[in-house]
């Protein structure tokens, strides 16, 4: 009975997982279109703090919602029902009681409903165009490290509003894209 708990908790994680490389990739994709600061754990001057939980609450909280939601609605869809029959004198009859599964349809209706309304708006919100051309990187830190080379003159730009976008340093060197103020 407590196998679709378990699936459900599986499936929070893969879509907790999946909204937060989506907003990952949405903020990286601002850089090339404003300056901003960096989001960091222990921020020093205008730095931004990096948030809590892997994704601003206004994503999470309505995710934690609708997971709770989804799990109480399956709770009470299929359980376990334990029957005990007596004899006239309150004795317990072992022959006739059991533990079995119950389930309850219009439960399991409202809990397909419900995880169909999840996916729907997943989907919804998976196919929001990012914010520019800005090559995606996800959280892979080599790609990162990639475009964090700043110019020579530009020490304190991780303290600073940065953009990303073509630097050029010199005649000699070659263009490149990079985070620089």
């Amino acid at each position: 009975a407590n196998m679709w708990q378990v699936i459900i908790s599986f499936l929070y994680l893969a879509y907790n997982a999946l909204i937060t490389c989506m907003i990952v990739g949405d903020e990286w994709s601002c850089y090339a279109i404003e300056r901003n600061t960096l989001r960091v754990t222990h921020p020093r001057g205008i730095q931004r703090l990096s948030y809590f939980i892997s994704m601003p609450y206004k994503y999470d909280i309505p995710l934690m919602v609708a997971n709770t939601t989804l799990h109480w609605l399956v709770s009470q869809s299929i359980f376990i029902v334990s029957v005990t029959t007596y004899y006239p004198n309150y004795l317990v009859d072992e022959v006739n009681s059991y533990t079995t599964t119950g389930y309850s349809t219009s439960a399991a209706i409202i809990s397909i409903c419900v995880g169909t309304g999840i996916l729907l708006i997943f989907s919804l919100i998976s196919f929001q165009p990012l914010s520019s051309d800005i090559p995606l990187v996800s959280t892979c830190s080599i790609a990162i490290s990639a475009v964090c080379h700043f110019p020579v003159g530009d020490k304190d730009a991780s303290l600073l509003l940065i953009r990303w976008g073509v630097v050029i340093e010199d005649n000699v060197t070659p263009a490149r894209c990079s985070f620089t103020t």
